[in-house]
């Protein structure tokens, strides 16, 4: 077997893992656990030989324990909580470390006995505290008891101040949790007994559903006045209790964990029981600061969703000597990431290399608006990603790793290559349009610009909506079929034109010529001539066979000379190895010579059978000229003594050949005139289509617009209530441009208001229909202009108009139907009828439509709609730019810290509250070394206390700045506390 080849990005990516280990991510925590060290160890019908006391308990039996924890499931921390003891916990906390796999955390389940004032309740509580605390250090918390080894865990703390003792732990820098708040030793249920009568509460079974009318504000306030940090509670489906409103209107919430309570190793197993929490490194302090943070960092197994997919595992550049980084390595959380620093430190840089490798250079000039968006963007580049790799480490949906790679280069908008892990060419050729890369990018001030445009709107709220890519892909799908059918109709004018203009054509005189012939060809005449007639007919036939047979032959000739090497040669002429190569190549078997030489053949062999065909006809075609021929000899003998009749019949001959080679033409004309009819036909089912599908269009965002609106409202409020309108079919720009130049053709005399009119009654497809039938003084009908709310069109434009646009009429000496103007009215009406037309999705914040407010105001209804559209990456530079610090606190923090769980965000920003309060899993601090050259200065998550200070002094102007204003706002901040 041969050894495997080292990944070219071995490198790149230890470096990004090593980095990883920063960023806080979800821990699967048994918070409350026994060891052998309980009096009821272990629990009844467990195996006795797996949870053997003595073998646990014994000298190093630790190790024992840990490796058999480790082998029950899937857990990363123990919260070792034995019955008024914590000796064994002290030694296992050693012992894992030592394996490196499974933390433990030391700590105790404490029987309190409450105060006389709740009936001398006894309740259990959970402490814990950060390791290396030794048994005498938990021994402070227990007055009057005796020391671990006279203790058999059964005591209780005697008449103390709850609320007291739990602020000892917390001085001590512990943990104090309620255990299995529900059961016999729980508050909820001392709480209930001690105060039915006063508070009228129901009595039935404590392990009974919890009801609303069972936690009353008084238990939830002695809860919270306690201090706990946590309860300890059943089910996922019990939180909600601890979350309330109080009655001033301020949110309050005790943290909630899972009840674990294991009693033997195999409770281990209990995947379902355990807490989620985050954190960057397991210890006490993290599950402390992780319970105030509940809502983002504490989760159950129940609601813990997958982590964000697809998502940028990391991003490095390699730069040059006129680079911005020399070198730079990023590594990002599936979750939140904030990129911080001074202005100049690289913070766009970063957004900028992104948006190159992704593709989207191509599409710059869509964000011009006002300004020259688009230069300044590829100046930034430019200057600061001069001779760049820039690599993209991404996991696709499938959870396949792939590598994006692109050198820079001004020259090319796009050049990026895509990897597997092994350094595989993939040979995708577009990343963007291959659909496996998904990425959502907004650089500085595109957020503003896109609420400057409905139709940008319209396609971000689309993207919400993946029941609408179906029909979306049908109306599509419509329009590419009428550009295709009018490629057809424009080679059938093209065709009828030339046939109807043709110098000197029998066609323009077949009117003349027939009544030339029905003047001679009296009844008598006629029976004279009918075996001549027949055989002339059968004689056209095979003139049309003959003809089609040539037409086929003809472009059969063109492709005869196949040269499958045809440029070759120029291209291996300067290099003798190339051309050697090549040579090679074209003489192996059945190679490039053997195959042009097959194909030639079976063009010979079938231009060779469409010439015995023709041969067969032409020799048929000569019986019947002969035929003709002696028809008119015996004519000629029948008439040798009567010179009238002689001439007639010479007058009618002559007559018939005329008017056979016009109604030859005309028959030609009338054929390729039924091919556009048929294809226009045709059109006509293909524009139904299109109706179809974009009334289905309309229906799917009208209904899904309305609970997106619901669910931004969610987060926005009542201040900012944005409504989504859907206006079916009224977004016309388009539509109004291309009739203004079809209006101002020769032959048509409009007044500048006229347009406008026309694309408020009808659609492209309408107008063009109405056209098309001869029926646009449908137009001048009140009803459909007051419907529209504009005035109707006079009835002498709509004349005028009509005989203007006509796109037929009929040829009196052809007896045929023409093409005005040859074919230009028809084509221009087909180019009208295929322009597109959209729904109008108006976005309005407090009623205003957003493209009229300010951009503050456009950014802070645009940055939820965009957080909210998809699951793909989402990166935003500066989303705070042009919001105050109140929306960013109420609005924008709110919707990072829910939906990052959803997707994965990459926000460079200069906003204490969004890294803050967004509690961001991974903080890339960068820095500026000059005006010209940057680095990375540290990164993690805002567990880390070095990120903590980088935070402080980047974003709060520095610790002494921090403190002064903490002081400064303390008062007013804490004043009804």
């Amino acid at each position: 077997m041969m050894p495997q080849e080292p990944s070219p990005y071995a490198s790149d990516m230890a470096s990004l893992d090593s980095e990883r280990c920063r960023t806080a991510r979800f821990f699967h925590v048994a918070l409350h656990c026994h060891s052998p060290a309980s009096h009821d160890w272990p629990r009844a019908g467990c195996d006795p030989a797996l949870n053997d006391k003595q073998t646990y308990l014994a000298e190093d039996g630790e190790c024992a324990f840990i490796e058999k924890a480790q082998q029950q499931g899937h857990l990363d921390v123990l919260a070792i909580t034995d019955h008024m003891k914590c000796g064994y916990a002290a030694r296992l906390v050693g012992a894992a470390d030592a394996s490196k796999q499974l933390r433990v955390v030391p700590g105790m389940e404490v029987s309190f006995r409450l105060t006389a004032a709740l009936g001398g309740a006894r309740l259990h509580l959970l402490v814990l505290l950060p390791a290396g605390c030794s048994p005498e250090t938990f021994g402070k918390l227990l007055d009057g008891l005796p020391e671990e080894g006279n203790r058999t865990g059964r005591e209780a703390i005697e008449d103390a101040n709850l609320q007291n003792w739990v602020s000892r732990v917390h001085i001590l820098g512990g943990i104090c949790i309620a255990a299995h708040i529900e059961s016999n030793n729980g508050i909820r249920r001392e709480f209930r007994q001690t105060a039915k009568d006063v508070l009228r509460l129901e009595t039935r079974d404590a392990d009974g559903p919890l009801t609303e009318t069972e936690m009353p504000d008084a238990l939830r306030n002695l809860i919270f006045s306690i201090g706990f940090d946590a309860v300890e509670v059943k089910k996922p489906t019990d939180r909600h209790h601890y979350r309330w409103v109080d009655p001033q209107g301020g949110k309050r919430q005790i943290a909630t964990v899972l009840g674990f309570d294991s009693h033997c190793l195999e409770d281990l197993q209990r995947g379902d029981r355990v807490t989620l929490v985050k954190m960057t490194e397991p210890c006490v302090s993290q599950i402390r600061d992780a319970l105030v943070f509940a809502e983002t960092r504490i989760r159950f197994p129940s609601d813990l969703p997958s982590p964000p997919s697809p998502r940028i595992e990391g991003v490095t550049i390699t730069g040059g000597p006129a680079s911005f980084f020399s070198k730079l390595s990023v590594a990002l959380s599936p979750n939140l990431n904030c990129v911080i620093g001074p202005r100049g430190s690289g913070k766009s840089t970063l957004v900028e290399a992104l948006r190159y490798v992704f593709g989207y250079n191509r599409s710059l000039e869509e964000l011009d608006q006002s300004s020259n968006l688009s230069g300044r963007i590829r100046g930034l580049q430019s200057a600061n990603l001069k001779d760049c790799r820039i690599r993209v480490f991404y996991r696709t949906a499938n959870g396949l790793l792939r590598v994006l790679e692109a050198t820079y280069d001004d020259e090319q908008p796009y050049v990026t290559r895509v990897f597997d892990e092994a350094g595989v060419d993939l040979q995708i050729a577009d990343v963007e349009k291959c659909g496996d890369y998904p990425l959502r990018l907004y650089g500085w001030s595109e957020v503003e610009i896109l609420g400057r445009d409905q139709s940008l709107q319209r396609m971000l709220l689309d993207r919400m909506i993946p029941d609408l890519t179906p029909a979306l892909l049908r109306r599509e799908d419509a329009y590419r079929q009428l550009r295709s059918n009018r490629l057809d109709v424009a080679r059938a004018v093209q065709d009828l034109t030339a046939m109807f203009n043709e110098s000197g054509g029998a066609l323009h005189r077949y009117v003349e010529y027939k009544a030339q012939f029905d003047k001679l060809n009296t009844d008598d005449v006629r029976s004279t001539f009918t075996a001549i007639d027949a055989a002339t007919s059968r004689r056209s036939v095979l003139d049309r066979v003959i003809e089609n047979i040539d037409e086929l032959a003809g472009k059969l000739k063109v492709i005869k000379p196949i040269n499958l090497a045809d440029g070759v040669a120029r291209l291996t002429a300067s290099d003798p190895a190339l051309k050697a190569w090549y040579l090679a190549l074209a003489a192996r078997t059945d190679g490039l010579v053997a195959r042009e030489q097959r194909v030639a053949a079976q063009v010979d062999l079938a231009i060779s059978e469409l010439e015995q065909f023709r041969a067969a006809m032409v020799a048929d075609q000569g019986l019947l000229a002969a035929e003709v021929e002696h028809g008119y000899a015996e004519i000629r003998k029948l008439f040798a003594d009567n010179p009238d009749q002689s001439r007639l019949a010479d007058l009618r001959t002559n007559a018939k050949k005329r008017l056979d080679e016009a109604d030859r033409q005309r028959t030609k004309y009338l054929l390729k005139w039924k091919d556009l009819t048929d294809s226009l036909a045709h059109r006509q089912s293909i524009v139904d289509e299109l109706v179809r599908a974009s009334n289905e269009v309309t229906g799917i965002r009208d209904r899904a617009n309305r609970e997106i609106e619901a669910k931004l409202n969610r987060f926005t409020g009542e201040d900012l209530k944005v409504t989504i309108l859907t206006l079916p079919g009224a977004d016309r720009t388009k539509f109004l441009s291309a009739l203004e130049g079809f209006l101002r053709s020769p032959g048509t005399r409009v007044l500048g208001s006229t347009a406008g009119s026309i694309c408020m009654m009808c659609t492209p497809i309408e107008f063009a229909s109405l056209l098309q039938a001869g029926n646009i003084k449908e137009l001048a009908e009140p009803g459909r202009a007051a419907a529209a709310g504009t005035t109707p069109l006079s009835d002498t434009f709509i004349g005028n108009f009509q005989r203007a646009k006509a796109w037929q009429e009929q040829d009196a000496s052809a007896d045929v139907s023409v093409l005005r103007e040859n074919g230009k009215v028809l084509l221009g009406n087909l180019t009208v009828q295929e322009v597109p037309w959209d729904d109008a999705v108006s976005i309005r914040l407090n009623d205003r439509p957003v493209d009229k407010l300010s951009p503050g105001q456009r950014s802070s209804a645009m940055i939820p709609l965009i957080a909210l559209a998809e699951k793909s990456p989402l990166v935003i530079d500066q989303p705070e730019d042009n919001l105050d610090n109140r929306l960013v606190g109420n609005v924008l923090v709110n919707i990072l810290a829910e939906l990052k769980e959803q997707r994965q965000m990459l926000v460079c920003t200069h906003n204490p509250n969004i890294v803050v309060s967004g509690d961001a899993e991974q903080v890339v601090v960068l820095d500026a070394l000059s005006e010209k050259s940057g680095e990375k200065k540290a990164s993690g998550s805002i567990d880390n206390s070095d990120i903590v200070e980088h935070v402080i002094s980047l974003m709060e102007g520095g610790r002494e700045a921090f403190i002064a204003r903490h002081k400064r706002y303390g008062p007013a901040l804490y004043q009804d506390e």
